[in-house]
């Protein structure tokens, strides 16, 4: 049975309807973010979501870590994009690293738009995500 003329476009059709559908393909716009600052945040039952948060606008550029510490960061908006940042050992001193760190390091990256989105645990998680 051949497919009948009704059923698919013509070529000069889908020509047409290509051309509507990469003319309204919208441009795509790119822009380098920063954070705005960091949050302390302090569980509290009397504010929406049950987390209070206070923003740092200091310390939005570079942040120091050590052992067991951890840092919320804020974007100040609803972003999308790739994410990407330094780690540094240790301050350089005249161009160079006066350090040579040999101990693994393990960074945990939690995404979210609202407060407990990061700051409450992820366990116990009992949904299912099925892969095909």
């Amino acid at each position: 049975m051949h497919p009948s003329s009704t059923m698919f476009p013509s070529a000069d059709e889908r020509r047409r309807l290509l051309s509507i559908a990469e003319s309204s393909i919208p441009d795509l716009v790119q822009e380098v973010v920063y954070p705005s600052g960091t949050l302390a945040v302090v569980k509290s039952e009397s504010v929406f979501l049950g987390w209070e948060a206070h923003i740092d606008n200091a310390s939005a550029s570079s942040h120091v870590m050590i052992k067991e510490n951890s840092v919320i960061f804020d974007f100040g908006n609803h972003i999308v994009g790739y994410l990407s940042f330094e780690v540094i050992a240790c301050p350089r001193e005249n161009g160079r690293n006066p350090c040579r760190p040999d101990s693994p390091a393990r960074i945990r990256i939690v995404f979210g738009e609202v407060l407990p989105d990061v700051c409450e645990s992820f366990e116990p998680f009992t949904s299912v995500i099925q892969c095909f």
